[in-house]
């Protein structure tokens, strides 16, 4: 059972994580990460086909999240409903983002 020492000390500990996360040095890396992705693609969209000529529509619908969240996160929204807050996050966009790069950069 938790006390209410404990209780504050767990909101501190998420609101500390999250005005982080929230500051303007994340904003700014998450917007332009989002922009490096959507002009890169806008480019050069060879980048999400693999060897052989396929596209991996899997890794690139993660790959898009991510940008999007990215783009989210970027200019400063932050959804009231929890979900969204944790689905158009820095840490989905950041994730998804690289996961996704990896896995098409290897295919």
């Amino acid at each position: 059972m938790m006390t209410s020492a404990s209780t504050e000390s767990a909101s501190d500990t998420t609101a500390n994580m999250s005005s982080r996360f929230n500051s303007a040095w994340a904003q700014a890396l998450s917007l332009c990460i989002a922009l490096a992705i959507s002009v890169s693609l806008l480019i050069w969209p060879a980048l999400a086909v693999s060897a052989d000529s396929r596209v991996n529509h899997g890794w690139l619908t993660l790959l898009m999240w991510g940008m999007a969240a990215g783009f989210v996160h970027g200019v400063g929204f932050m959804p009231r409903n929890r979900l969204l807050r944790i689905a158009l996050g820095p840490v989905t966009a950041w994730g998804l983002t690289l996961l996704a790069m990896i896995a098409l950069s290897i295919a």
